[in-house]
């Protein structure tokens, strides 16, 4: 999962060994972090192209960011709260309902709880909101590329049809080290050969701006995206509904952070608004979440599901 916070706020393809190669299944269980195949930006190209869901999963999950959270996504994985959604927002005397989804990685969920709504005959305008959905990547004639953060900060290095995170891999050193240490070499001394081809044309270097919003996103009516920053808001509010997913969690950030966190999407609800702070459990996959009511001068706890969330008590200070 992605984060909306900042700390501190072409399509060649190149056939080797590694593009067949697959991790063990034990190994990849745990994800690109643990040992799942990186996807490389030309194969997710394609598989965009072509509306393979799937590969486009892995891409994403394979995307550490440089504060540390991986753009992972699910279909599907916010099912159970969508009919608490709808009966609460049945109670909102507003039309349309203004809905935000921060942090909202590729964008499938958005587009899933715009559905919900719309299926159940409420009038919804839609907004998913992330600090990346649309990244640079520049790729050397070698069939060497790096994919690009806004701040020019490289989150994947490709060399042909392997990938890593920009937070080399310690399996990668002993399964890979050829490829490894030159993934290394890329990162530390040819990046600023990479960086150049941002600003204009280089000779061997190619430059194009890659989506990062899924192919389920196109052409939906009513869904609407913005790359921003919790703290720096594109969107004008107010919103009705909030909901930020696998984002706010103490595996992610000091408690301080969590709070001012809370208190900028707690600027952007209108009286009475809904704050759904949830994060899903890979291994139960369950979500734990918390439902919060804004008063208009503090939040007060609705519902809860499967224990609630793990920064309750901190929102509510």
């Amino acid at each position: 999962m992605t984060g909306g916070f900042h700390l501190g706020w072409g399509h060649g393809h190149v056939v080797t060994r590694d593009s067949a190669w697959a991790a063990p299944a034990w190994l990849a269980r745990w994800g690109p972090h643990g040992g799942a195949r990186c996807i490389p930006v030309a194969e997710y190209l394609r598989a965009r192209a072509g509306g393979q869901i799937d590969v486009q999963r892995r891409f994403y999950a394979g995307l550490l960011m440089r504060n540390g959270v991986y753009k992972t996504t699910h279909r599907n994985r916010m099912n159970e709260l969508f009919p608490m959604l709808v009966s609460m927002a049945r109670r909102l005397e507003t039309s349309p309902l203004r809905t935000l989804d921060v942090a909202c990685s590729s964008g499938v969920s958005t587009v899933e709880m715009h559905s919900a709504f719309a299926r159940a005959g409420i009038d919804c305008e839609a907004w998913g909101s992330d600090l990346l959905i649309r990244a640079p990547h520049v790729r050397c004639d070698d069939g060497c590329a790096m994919l690009f953060d806004h701040e020019r900060e490289p989150i994947q290095v490709e060399i042909g049809g392997w990938a890593t995170p920009w937070r080399l891999r310690p399996r990668d050193r002993v399964l890979r080290p050829g490829r490894y240490a030159r993934a290394r070499r890329l990162l530390e001394l040819d990046v600023a050969q990479f960086r150049a081809a941002l600003d204009g044309p280089v000779p061997g270097f190619v430059a194009q701006h890659v989506p990062l919003l899924s192919s389920a996103t196109d052409g939906v009516a009513g869904v609407h995206f913005a790359e921003e920053d919790i703290f720096r808001p594109v969107v004008p509010g107010p919103f009705a509904i909030i909901r930020v997913a696998n984002l706010l969690n103490l595996g992610y950030f000091a408690e301080d952070a969590l709070r001012a966190m809370g208190r900028a999407l707690c600027a952007r609800l209108m009286p009475d608004g809904l704050l759904m702070v949830t994060r899903t459990s890979d291994a139960e996959r369950l979500n734990r979440g918390t439902l919060f009511r804004w008063t208009g001068t503090r939040l007060e706890v609705e519902v809860t599901t499967n224990g609630g969330s793990e920064v309750t008590d901190l929102l509510l200070q």
